[in-house]
């Protein structure tokens, strides 16, 4: 808008001004502080979750400082159920186990010969149940 400003003054064409340079208006505007605004974390949020956002700035924005937060985690004692720790029931543990538990056949209110009928092939797995 200065720029149009300078133009309507004239002050672009020779010899033709209507008032000087230094009394043509200014646009400013006011700083907006949107800390705080939850309708500004909602939106920081779903760009966030498009990818147009990074992490660092979405969780400015709701208010946490990363730096801060890193230093408290070197601070902290190891703790022995960090979520970054291998599971042992993880895939690649060496200890996974599928489906269900074998029950006894006193627990058993089927027929066990109907369950080794279900681990047969069938058209939709060939290779049959595990």
């Amino acid at each position: 808008m200065n720029k149009i400003n300078l133009r309507l003054n004239g002050a672009g064409r020779k010899g033709v001004t209507h008032s000087r340079p230094d009394n043509v208006p200014l646009f400013t505007f006011p700083p907006v502080d949107l800390a705080g605004s939850q309708k500004f974390q909602e939106v920081c949020r779903q760009l966030w979750e498009k990818g147009v956002v990074s992490t660092k700035t979405m969780l400015q924005t709701h208010g946490y400082d990363m730096e801060q937060e890193e230093e408290r985690k070197k601070s902290d004692p190891p703790r022995e159920n960090a979520v970054h720790e291998k599971r042992s029931d993880s895939p690649d543990s060496g200890q996974a186990k599928r489906g269900r538990p074998t029950m006894d056949d006193t627990e058993r209110s089927s027929d066990p010969a109907k369950s080794k009928s279900g681990a047969q092939p069938k058209p939709s797995n060939p290779e049959g149940s595990l």
